[in-house]
């Protein structure tokens, strides 16, 4: 029994309201409003109110359920400790804001699958913004797909808890989204370090040898690196996956990279590196030097795919870079045109029973029959 305020400034009390006359199960009710003081006061008589008629053998009557409107659901939703701890809260806050802004006050119990759909169509059509600026393109397809997955989540765990009878997103698919293709060169991965300040380049060399994301290099603490041994040990809290991996260094500029860094004793504490963002550098960098459509996330996608080049296990690149299912490591690993070529240097091989050599030139690969 408590009191508990929630992120919107309300408070929240649950209190015992009737048990089943059949089974003798408790049902508890919950009752949210703006006052602290209201709140307890309403929460003691309640109370009260159930242990009298407990003591005395009065027949509870059950309580009427409470209507939530859909903001006041996600509400809820956001305020559960199992959400709370998710690496991604901070963007899955944000999410909910074009949740909020179509459905508004409209009662959770009343949506249907067609008001899904409805919402689904209306945010595509949507200008997307970034850093509070309205961007010249729509929304993504992967942006509403994780809008819809939050919604989702949220009428499941309430239908756990009784709120809720029905999950008006069962059964809807996600959007197709468009899979990037991207993947960072090595001549684009050298002049963009020479373009960058320190930190940032030294943060870019770590993302492209080891695949780890921005996210959890930016968080790298000196405690979770073992130089002797090469390894960066991330724990769970440390990924996006709360699923603790071990990341081995995999390349020499990253154990320069991080012996320089750790030369100094005293600076083996803390941040590996200590800002927050190189967004903003690395975007500059790749106006200046002609660099189109690359992100930072690219470098996983480039880490991924010359693991397999350089013949590492499906299953040790899966580790490295905590991937639970074949087909994310599939998403992540890109086949060129060059890697198909390549296949022709493989050997010696057999064509209509003759025996031949397959070399490759600066265009198309060339066959010679012995």
């Amino acid at each position: 029994m408590a009191v508990r305020k929630l992120q919107n400034g309300k408070y929240e009390i649950r209190y015992p309201s009737h048990r089943n006359s059949e089974n003798k199960k408790l049902y508890r009710t919950t009752v949210v409003g703006y006052s602290k003081r209201k709140a307890k006061e309403l929460e003691l008589k309640r109370f009260s109110d159930f242990m009298e008629r407990e003591f005395r053998g009065i027949p509870h009557e059950p309580e009427k359920q409470r209507e939530y409107s859909v903001s006041e659901l996600l509400d809820w939703y956001l305020d559960l400790d199992e959400v709370k701890e998710l690496k991604s809260y901070k963007d899955l806050v944000g999410g909910t804001n074009p949740l909020r802004e179509y459905f508004g006050d409209r009662k959770a119990s009343e949506l249907q699958r067609s008001d899904v759909r409805s919402y689904r169509k209306w945010r595509k059509g949507q200008k997307a913004r970034r850093n509070k600026s309205i961007c010249s393109y729509n929304v993504a397809n992967a942006t509403v797909n994780r809008e819809f997955a939050a919604l989702r989540r949220c009428f499941n765990l309430a239908i756990e808890e009784k709120i809720v009878e029905k999950n008006p997103c069962a059964g809807l698919p996600g959007l197709k989204e468009d899979e990037r293709d991207r993947i960072c060169s090595y001549e684009e991965f050298e002049s963009l370090r020479k373009k960058l300040h320190p930190k940032a380049r030294d943060m870019l060399t770590i993302a492209y040898y080891t695949g780890m994301r921005i996210s959890e290099i930016i968080g790298l603490d000196w405690s979770r690196v073992d130089l002797r041994n090469g390894l960066i040990h991330l724990r769970k809290e440390d990924t996006k996956t709360r699923v603790s991996r071990l990341v081995p260094f995999l390349h020499q500029d990253v154990w320069e990279v991080l012996l320089r860094l750790g030369g100094n004793p005293r600076r083996i504490h803390g941040k590996v590196f200590g800002i927050k963002s190189i967004r903003s550098p690395f975007e500059t960098a790749c106006k200046k030097l002609g660099i189109e459509d690359l992100r930072i996330h690219d470098f996983r996608h480039t880490a991924a795919t010359n693991m397999r080049k350089s013949g590492h296990a499906t299953s040790v690149v899966m580790k490295i870079c905590g991937w639970k299912s074949v087909q994310m490591f599939k998403r992540y690993d890109k086949v060129a045109d060059e890697d198909i070529l390549q296949a022709n240097v493989v050997g010696i091989s057999y064509v209509e029973g003759k025996k031949y050599e397959s070399t490759l030139t600066d265009e198309l690969p060339t066959v010679s029959y012995v």
